[in-house]
């Protein structure tokens, strides 16, 4: 039987009843015309559920109906990513950065995992956000303990770029994750509002005298240019040109969830190489004098990872131990106190307070957003290379004398 509304009415053999019909259109995978057929239980559903697909084909955002769940894409779409490679046949993501994918997508699958892929919402990433802030869809460590706003923002930034794969591929057209705003921490808020012109000029320069003679005085260098902890932690020594006077960020070490994670530098304009200034080429050469000592006298016991931030025995550090150690001199020396990441702030506002064009400024941090750099100025190619040494010797000015 069929209704003016082409809806298709069937009793089936144990006696339900059920309503079907068919929408043709394109698949634009395939670029063939298909006629998929679409059954409910009620024909209430199926007259809202056709007048929903034609009204999306007219306007060009329909999708052929697909059965793949999420569970089903989000394995697809992690084999896609750790058999992908360039033409040269190198592998485009790390093991690493797979691992780290794979993990932070946990709590989706976990709980969205049997749910259509073209069924899922917005509100339901929303729903998932809160019961990860409450603890409830924990995987990993304590259960039912709440998890960080960092841990919350990779689950969301992994599954926007699962779902815009698939938004691209047009199995879906929009991406629920689209919509899902990332959640910033109260103890986040307060560093940042902590940080703002919590430090001068003379307070960076008296650190710096400070740890003038630390093992990790090349490291501490780099954080006051402006550099992120992860790319610090993840600086490899094969990545400094003494000779050539230049450094190459484009390796990131970060924790999550508990777990550290080695992965590519956030973004593409992160993956930059740098001019190196004088004070810090000479700060580098002395802790990779330190290095040297410290494995002549661990002998075998020392662990040679290439890395330029390591302990006596040549493992890297945790990320929250090299904050913490951070912190603990910066108190020894007798300066306010700021988080790590202050020290970030204050090269920004050094940059614009001597001069450097917003764009340098950007290009120096690794931003690939001027505005962001604007908030990180709190007061206030050649490019770059003056960057690098109006920076060094904002810093060293002090430390010379």
């Amino acid at each position: 039987m069929t209704s003016k509304e082409h809806i298709h009415k069937e009793t089936l053999q144990d006696g339900r009843t059920r309503y079907w019909f068919r929408v043709g259109m394109k698949d634009p995978r395939t670029g063939r015309y298909v006629r998929p057929r679409y059954t409910f239980d009620t024909w209430k559903e199926a007259k809202a559920e056709r007048g929903r697909m034609l009204s999306e084909r007219d306007r060009g955002t329909a999708v052929v109906r697909t059965k793949i769940t999420v569970a089903e894409w989000v394995q697809q779409w992690l084999e896609v990513k750790g058999a992908g490679s360039d033409e040269a046949g190198t592998r485009t993501v790390k093991p690493s950065t797979l691992r780290y994918y794979r993990d932070t997508l946990q709590p989706v699958v976990k709980r969205y995992g049997t749910v259509k892929l073209q069924e899922l919402s917005t509100r339901d990433l929303e729903k998932l956000k809160q019961e990860m802030l409450s603890g409830e869809a924990r995987v990993v460590g304590r259960r039912g303990a709440p998890m960080s706003a960092r841990s919350v923002n990779a689950t969301i930034g992994s599954t926007h770029a699962v779902l815009k794969s698939a938004l691209q591929q047009q199995l879906i057209y929009i991406n629920p994750a689209e919509a899902v705003a990332r959640v910033t921490s109260r103890r986040t808020a307060a560093k940042v509002r902590q940080t703002r012109g919590s430090w001068q000029p003379e307070n960076s320069q008296a650190f710096l005298r400070h740890i003038a003679d630390h093992r990790l005085t090349g490291a501490w260098w780099l954080s006051m240019l402006g550099l992120r902890r992860g790319e610090v932690l993840g600086l490899r020594w094969s990545s400094v040109d003494f000779e050539a006077g230049q450094f190459t960020v484009d390796h990131n070490r970060v924790v999550t969830a508990g777990v550290v994670y080695d992965t590519d530098t956030k973004a593409e304009a992160s993956d930059r190489t740098l001019p190196l200034p004088a004070p810090v080429a000479a700060a580098l050469r002395e802790t990779r004098r330190h290095q040297a000592a410290e494995k002549l006298r661990a002998g075998e016991a020392y662990s040679d990872q290439g890395l330029v931030v390591v302990d006596e025995i040549g493992k890297p550090y945790r990320p929250e131990y090299y904050s913490d150690l951070f912190v603990a001199l910066s108190a020894d020396a007798g300066l306010p106190r700021i988080p790590l990441h202050g020290a970030r702030h204050a090269a920004a506002s050094l940059l614009a307070a001597n001069g450097v064009p917003i764009v340098d400024a950007a290009r120096w941090l690794g931003q690939s957003q001027t505005s962001i750099t604007e908030r990180y100025q709190h007061a206030f190619d050649e490019g770059l290379k003056a960057a690098g040494d109006k920076l060094a010797a904002a810093l060293s000015g002090i430390v010379a004398k």
